[in-house]
This record gives C-alpha cells, sequence and structure tokens, in this order.
C-alpha cells in the first residue's frame, strides 16, 4: 500500500506541474523507488491469490467441498460495503465519466476504454472480484484428480499461460519501447499501454495464481521448501527486486530488454514476493532473518488492517494536499515530495481509522459473529440475503 502511494504522489504531480517541470522530477534517480511503486499492485495480486487461495485450499482439504454462499457472502461484507461508500462519495466530486460508474458496481471497468473509466484506480478490485469468481471453482475442479502434481502442474500452466497472452500482446502491438508514465508525454502510447497490458484481468490473473499456488505447496508440499537452498532463496529475491527497481529503468533504447520487462517482469516480482512468503514459513523463531523479523512485526498489523480503506481514499487525500500546496508554490523540490509523501500517509490513515472501525470492521464482526455464515438451510439463506 505504502509502496502505491508513493508511485501515485510523483504520478498525481502531472496534474499541477507542466510537463517539462514533470520530467525534470522523473529524472531524479532517487524517485526510481516511488516511480516503480505500480509493482505493489503486484504484492497486492500475489499476497490475494496467497490469501483467498490458502482459505479456499484448507476448507476443500477439510470437508472435500467448498461452501460458495459463504465465501462469497464473506468476500461481499469484506469488500463492498466501503467501496460502495467510496464510490457515492467520488459522485460528489468533480471527477470524469460519472455516467460509467455501474461498471465500478458490478466491477467490470478495468475492461472499459482508460479514458471512459469512473475513479480509475479501482480497476485492481475489479482484476481481484473477477478472480475470486473464478478460483473456488478452480480448486473443486482440480480436487477432483486427487493428485498433487496435477494440481501444481495445473496451475504452472496457467502461470505459463498468462506469460503467453503478454508474450503476444505485446509482440502484436509492438510494444518494444518504454511506455510512458503520464499521457502527458504520449497519449496513444500511453492509452494503448493501458489498454492492452496494463488493466486487463486476462493480463494480470498471473501473480494471483502464482498465490494460489504457494498457498497448495505451504499446505500440501512443505516438504518442498525444506530442500531450498537459503542461498539461492536471498540471491533470487536480491536479484529480482534489484532488477524491478533499478533495471526496468535502464538500457530503454534496446527493444529487447523492454520486451522481457513488459513480458516477464510481473511475474519476476511476484516470484520474489512468494519466496518471501516461502521464507517466512520455512524459518524457526531462532533462526529468523531480518527481512521475515521486519515483515513480521507487529507495527504493521494496524496498517494491514487499514490497508483496504487506505487504497480506496488515498487518491483524495493526494490531490488535495497538492491542491493546498500549489497554491502557495509554483515548482516543487525533492525534499518537500517526501515531507508530502509522510502528510499523505498520515492524513490516509486518519481517514481510514474511523472507515475500519465503523464500516469495515461492523461487517467483519457480522459475519465472525456467523450472524451471516451459517447456510445449512433456506431460513439461514433468507436471513443472510437480508
Amino acid at each position: 500500500m505504502l509502496w502505491v502511494l508513493a508511485f501515485h504522489m510523483i504520478y498525481f504531480l502531472s496534474f499541477f506541474l507542466k510537463k517539462d517541470a514533470f520530467q525534470v522530477i522523473l529524472d531524479i534517480p532517487f524517485l526510481n523507488l516511488f516511480l516503480t511503486g505500480h509493482y505493489g499492485v503486484d504484492i497486492f495480486f500475489t499476497m490475494s491469490g496467497f490469501l483467498i487461495g490458502s482459505i479456499l485450499l484448507k476448507e476443500y482439504f477439510k470437508k472435500g467441498s467448498i461452501n460458495l454462499i459463504k465465501f462469497f457472502v464473506k468476500r461481499s461484507l469484506r469488500l463492498l460495503p466501503v467501496y460502495y461508500l467510496v464510490l457515492i462519495i467520488a459522485l460528489f466530486l468533480p471527477l470524469p465519466n460519472k455516467e460509467n460508474i455501474w461498471a465500478n458496481f458490478i466491477y467490470v471497468n478495468n475492461y472499459l476504454p482508460f479514458p471512459e473509466q469512473f475513479f480509475g484506480p479501482s480497476w485492481t478490485l475489479a482484476v481481484e472480484e473477477q478472480f475470486y469468481l473464478i478460483c473456488p471453482f478452480l480448486i473443486l475442479f482440480l480436487g477432483r484428480f486427487k493428485k498433487s502434481k496435477v494440481f501444481i502442474w495445473t496451475l504452472i500452466s496457467i502461470i505459463i499461460s498468462s506469460i503467453a497472452i503478454r508474450f503476444y500482446l505485446v509482440l502484436d502491438h509492438e510494444m518494444f519501447l518504454p511506455a510512458p508514465i503520464h499521457s502527458m508525454f504520449d497519449t496513444s502510447l500511453y492509452y494503448e499501454y493501458c489498454h492492452t497490458l496494463y488493466l486487463k484481468t486476462h493480463t494480470r490473473f498471473g501473480p494471483l495464481v502464482l498465490g494460489v499456488l504457494a498457498a497448495f505447496i505451504v499446505q500440501r508440499k512443505k516438504s518442498y521448501l525444506n530442500k531450498l537452498s537459503p542461498w539461492i532463496i536471498n540471491s533470487t529475491i536480491i536479484g529480482i527486486i534489484s532488477y524491478i527497481v533499478f533495471g526496468t529503468y535502464l538500457n530503454t533504447a534496446y527493444s529487447f530488454s523492454l520486451f522481457f520487462s513488459n513480458v516477464m517482469a510481473r511475474h519476476l516480482f511476484s516470484v520474489a514476493i512468494v519466496l518471501i512468503i516461502f521464507k517466512n514459513f520455512t524459518e524457526t523463531k531462532k533462526q529468523k532473518s531480518k527481512l521475515i523479523s521486519v515483515l513480521s512485526s507487529k507495527c504493521w498489523l494496524a496498517i494491514s488492517q487499514l490497508s483496504y480503506s487506505m487504497y480506496l481514499f488515498h487518491i483524495f487525500v493526494i490531490m488535495g494536499v497538492y491542491q493546498i500546496f500549489f497554491k502557495y508554490y509554483s515548482s516543487i523540490e525533492l525534499y518537500q515530495i517526501l515531507i508530502l509523501s509522510v502528510v499523505c500517509i498520515f492524513l490516509t490513515a486518519i481517514i481510514a481509522t474511523p472507515i475500519w472501525l465503523f464500516v469495515e470492521k461492523p461487517f467483519v464482526n457480522l459475519y465472525r459473529k456467523n450472524k451471516l455464515g451459517n447456510f445449512k438451510n433456506k431460513d439461514s439463506l433468507k436471513e443472510a440475503t437480508v
């Protein structure tokens, strides 16, 4: 979440700066860490696939089936209340394409042309919701074979197919040049990249399936993890993340490097996330690395609870802070960007806290208290519908 916010801190500067001034900001080497923040979405997808996969696999292997109604109601209670609240709020703001809000309500907005989408950042939610509709049926289907190898190799085949789709699209659209970070630099290329590779579920499902595969290995084939060398895992994680943060912005004159990046970079990054997950399940308390110790810290609990609301509201905060800032300044320096980033994180967390307490949490508790969790008879189903 924080990495995505950092990326948007740079992206939304484009609404307040002229093209040349914005390019000066983009040329600051340190900001590579911010500019690659769009890979934070792939962390969302990989972790989402892992968590949802873990829930569904645990239920399937324990009971031999999946309560689909229970699963979809639980997902709806977790996601819909805050999302619909944000959409209603957005209707009263000066945002374009309000006539297309219907697509957001049914989670198909990512398949509208990018310039016609309402509340653009919600495309990630559309990708996840579409995946949630398929994932339980995929697990039910693969579970019938009762062989781990079939399960694993089918998921690997699906991941390879996601790479093949991107490979075909990059070739077909001749995307051998780096996509501009904003439409102000090349409107047609920017929209083509977003529409072809960036927003659609059929080009982004690879990390989600990779997360499900990781969940299956952790639950059913944990012995595989003991065969992995810690040195190889650590080297692979460092190598991939270094390539993502620095390498994707190097050698942009070479079409092959951009071709490889457009096809494989997001899958490689998701592999690094999966390896970090594996490290968490293989390292004992005594031998936990500094990375896992930091990521396992309880200080992240509050952020994890607020992350969904923070994601939905952070755009409003960034735009509001920039509007106030540029009333008094005509340009912006690196140190000011860093200060404003901290301010935006703080303000977004403040807004997200009551949203979590008074909107998200009550619906989550409603499910946990089993008021909407029991669907064994028609009466309980009617009660759940109410």
